[in-house]
């Protein structure tokens, strides 16, 4: 396996090549790069554009293994309401050709969120059609659409979020699993076990369920021992992605981290 770090952790003021040279630096493999409104990574990039970042990445020595969106508006997949909705689609769409440019093989999708008026099943089946809607892009570009639980009262159970996306029916619509987010329902390696070839990417964090808190990696109650194993049993041998906050530990002390791990 190798290790990334997303830039989602990282200065929002930071440019794309700041970026790379401190994952570089840190040392780490690759960077999980944001598809912003603006940009050498937006909606609105040419190929040409794609084609420079991929060549700064190379030139760097980073890989590019996946694409998370920050856009400001228009990125729901649950929403009732058809514009956002739509949009939300083309927002999908548009990560998945950032993605092909850059010689990425996923995408980080959120997919919705149930609240007091957007109620469970409705989100089910708005998430469901839109991700329906998605899949032959997906396959077309050849790269995979990675759907990550980030907190949003949605696919609350392993056996659900498999379910669901078997019904999708794409090999190219799967689960991005993270360890942290887990730990509120249950346990990662359970998670994993059940989801097995269905998961598409990896995001390492740690959480400690006393005092319901972030922590730095092998410091908080994830049992990262039974993490990999799962995830070798599954056959899992693409990047494993740190989300881990620099406000608890630097980039260089997770890397490290994220070393000892996949030896485990």
């Amino acid at each position: 396996m190798k290790i990334g770090v997303t830039q989602l952790v990282m200065p929002r003021e930071w440019s794309l090549r700041e970026a790379l040279e401190a994952t570089k630096k840190a040392g780490y493999d690759g960077l999980e790069a944001l598809m912003c409104d603006e940009g050498p990574i937006s909606p609105k990039a040419s190929e040409a554009d794609l084609a420079e970042a991929k060549a700064m990445a190379t030139e760097v020595g980073v890989e590019i293994p996946s694409l998370c969106p920050r856009v400001s508006e228009g990125y729901d997949l649950s929403s009732p309401d058809d514009a956002v909705w739509n949009s939300a689609q083309d927002v999908v769409r548009a990560l998945l050709r950032c993605a092909q440019g850059l010689g990425a093989n996923t995408v980080l999708v959120v997919p919705g969120r149930v609240t007091e008026t957007n109620e469970y099943d409705y989100v089910y089946e708005r998430v469901f059609d839109a991700l329906r809607a998605v899949r032959k892009d997906a396959e077309a570009a050849q790269v995979s659409i990675a759907v990550e639980n980030v907190w949003n009262k949605f696919l609350l159970s392993p056996l659900e979020t498999a379910q669901f996306l078997d019904n999708v029916d794409s090999p190219f619509v799967g689960n991005y699993h993270d360890t942290g987010n887990m730990m509120i329902w249950g346990y990662p390696e359970q998670w994993i076990r059940i989801l097995g070839p269905r998961i598409k990417k990896v995001h390492l964090k740690d959480f400690q369920r006393q005092g319901y808190e972030w922590k730095p990696l092998l410091e908080g109650d994830v049992d990262f021992a039974a993490v990999m194993r799962e995830l070798r049993r599954a056959g899992y041998d693409d990047y494993v992605i740190s989300e881990v906050s620099t406000g608890l530990a630097s980039l260089e002390d997770t890397a490290q981290a994220m070393r000892r791990i996949i030896e485990l």
